[in-house]
């Protein structure tokens, strides 16, 4: 999800774990933000071309149902795991308008889990939920693999993620796909703008605040609307001998070290620099050849530290 931005706060981004609590207070304004963009798109395209029906699925941080939903519908066994009570309501309001039985909805955060049954899962997916975990995202991506699933499906913006090694042990990487996409948000009237702000950082915001969220505001097909775009990509492994030279990219761009690494946009675009952060001048100005001799040290598996230039 991407995001209005005011000074370092934002309306529709949580950086860091939050509790159940929040997200069940935000569920209404999650569920406006997700029926109001076409965000998850492109993953639901993805999964199409490849899951097939009967496949066992899990889901984590399922939210109201945006990708459980559809693989529900293509006939595959899904798990949806979702902690949040007023998010999983909006998952079963969504199974019975449609007509299906809809996924199996767990009540457990994703530190929770643990996968009692034996057989190992078709696919794990993870949509923007792993940066969320108290674990963090480079625990929990390893908590997924330690599940042995037969293929794994990550989505994640740059921001959340950060760095992380794509060459998992016993995994194939066959695609990196970047895409950007709408990421607005919208209202049906201006009341409701303090009170999302409300939801997100439980206070009302102050005057210069509620100065620049109006400024931002454009009217269009009955809603107010405050527009933003988001950098999403999309990550797929499938279980079997490490390799990269078969990965699909489907950003020519991604033929370089970030195609291996999540980079945050301030180290992948100097001009982008927060001053306030020293280390990552320091970080951005280090050479390939350090680079590379930093990742072979490190043992990094199956030529990930390559550069293709």
């Amino acid at each position: 999800m991407a995001f209005f931005i005011s000074g370092s706060e934002t309306m529709t981004y949580c950086p860091i774990p939050a509790k159940v609590e929040y997200w069940n207070g935000y569920a209404r304004w999650y569920r406006r933000w997700r029926t109001h963009n076409d965000y998850h798109g492109p993953i639901i395209e993805e999964l199409k071309r490849r899951v097939r029906p009967g496949w066992r699925v899990l889901d984590i941080g399922a939210a109201d149902g945006a990708l459980a939903m559809p693989l529900s519908l293509w006939g595959c066994r899904v798990t949806a795991l979702e902690p949040a009570e007023r998010l999983r309501e909006c998952l079963v309001a969504e199974a019975r308008r449609m007509g299906i039985p809809g996924p199996a909805v767990l009540e457990k955060t994703w530190e929770e889990y643990s996968d009692r049954n034996g057989e190992p899962y078709d696919l794990v997916l993870a949509c923007n939920s792993l940066h969320l975990t108290a674990g963090g995202f480079r625990k929990s991506l390893a908590k997924i693999f330690a599940l042995k699933p037969r293929r794994v499906l990550v989505v994640a913006e740059a921001r959340a993620s950060g760095l992380f090694n794509l060459n998992q042990p016993g995994y194939i990487l066959e695609l990196v796909r970047s895409y950007e996409t709408d990421s607005h948000f919208a209202y049906h009237d201006l009341s409701e703008i303090p009170a999302h702000w409300e939801a997100c950082f439980g206070r009302r915001p102050g005057p210069e605040e509620r100065r620049s969220l109006f400024q931002r505001l454009g009217y269009e097909e009955g809603h107010w609307w405050l527009k933003e775009r988001a950098a999403v990509r999309i990550f797929y492994w499938t279980r079997g001998r490490c390799k990269t030279d078969k990965v699909h990219y489907e950003n020519k761009n991604e033929h370089s070290f970030q195609a291996f690494f999540v980079m945050p946009d301030s180290i992948r675009h100097p001009e982008h620099l927060k001053l306030d952060r020293p280390w990552i001048p320091a970080f951005a100005g280090m050479t390939t050849r350090w680079l590379t001799q930093y990742l072979h040290a490190s043992r990094v598996p199956c030529g990930a530290w390559r550069f293709n230039t």
